[in-house]
């Protein structure tokens, strides 16, 4: 069954949303192998369900739910989202729980002067593209 991280507004919620998915979904399990923080635990859980993800929230009105490949890896259960330098070049994914951390690994002028100056390899330079 596919995974899906579900988070709910407020954590009273979690059991009747719960209990809503299984009511449609009698199949559907809890995954706990699937980590997530402290902070996080309070307001989501993962679910193996054949119910689809957007549904879930249409369902229950008071849950996101998302697509396991869509949650951020740092733990928090958010939707992960691309991390761009000033140039639009992909630097990593990441969420509102861990943008201040992914942010402080580049310099303050990559990711805000398009004309940065690149001192280090950006593409690897092979012999054979000259043929």
């Amino acid at each position: 069954m596919p995974l899906v991280c579900v988070r709910v507004k407020e954590p009273a919620f979690k059991q009747t949303v719960f209990d809503e998915i299984k009511r449609r979904d009698p199949n559907a399990t809890l995954d706990t192998t699937e980590q997530l923080s402290d902070a996080a635990a309070q307001t989501a859980f993962w679910i193996d369900t054949e119910i689809p993800y957007w549904d879930v929230e249409v369902l229950t009105g008071v849950a996101d739910a998302i697509k396991e490949r869509d949650v951020c890896s740092c733990g928090s259960g958010e939707r992960k989202d691309d991390f761009l330098d000033a140039r639009g070049i992909f630097c990593c994914y990441y969420c509102s729980a861990c943008e201040k951390e992914k942010r402080a690994q580049y310099r303050v002028e990559v990711l805000e002067n398009s004309n940065y100056e690149v001192d280090e390899q950006i593409e690897p330079e092979y012999k054979d593209d000259l043929i």
